[in-house]
Parts: structure tokens; sequence; C-alpha cells
């Protein structure tokens, strides 16, 4: 798993793209990022599924319960039982923009 982190965001990305082996490491690695804004890039997976999807779900509501975001980056629809709960955006550019307009919110007490 590779991350970058810039200011107040990290960027994840997986360079071995499957679901388990991208949810174990990322558990290894989210205490280390726990206190930035999260980018998860999923560009190169070639399936996901319900439950992974789920996963990240829960990963990202206890995220953002501590006024930090949390966005997915990927091109691949998201299931419709939960799309409305998980941020997910095209590009990463669209992702640092809703990043950096969700941080103006909460300094503005939004």
């Amino acid at each position: 798993m590779k991350f970058e982190v810039k200011g107040h965001t990290a960027l994840v990305c997986e360079s071995q793209p499957t679901t388990a082996g991208f949810l174990k490491s990322f558990d290894d690695l989210y205490p280390e990022i726990k206190s930035k804004n999260i980018i998860i890039s999923l560009l190169d997976f070639q399936s996901l599924d319900l439950f992974f999807f789920d996963r990240l779900l829960q990963i990202s509501k206890v995220h953002q319960k501590a006024k930090r975001s949390f966005v997915i980056v990927s091109l691949k629809s998201i299931p419709d039982s939960i799309a409305e709960d998980l941020i997910c955006v095209p590009t990463h550019k669209e992702a640092y923009d809703l990043i950096e307009m969700e941080e103006m919110q909460r300094d503005l007490g939004f």
C-alpha cells in the first residue's frame, strides 16, 4: 500500500489491488493517518463487492465523527444501498476540492 500526505490530507493507493489485501493493509495504516482527511483511490481495482464498500462505509462513519473527510475515488459505481452514505468522486482533483470545501464548512461551524 502506498500513501502520500499533503498538508491535512492522506491519499491512499493500493499497489496490489485486491479488496481483501487492501482492507488488511488499510487497517494497519489507519492509526498513522487517522488524524488526516483521507482519500482512498480505487482507480486500479478491477472488481469491487458490497462487503468491501460496507467495510469502507464503517470506516468512513468513524472517521467523519472525528470531523475528518473520507472520500473515495473510483470510476465504478457504488451499490445503491450505501451510495448515499459514501462520498465518491471520479478524480483525485475532485476529491481534494471536496475536502477543501468540507474544511471550510467545518471552519465556519456547519
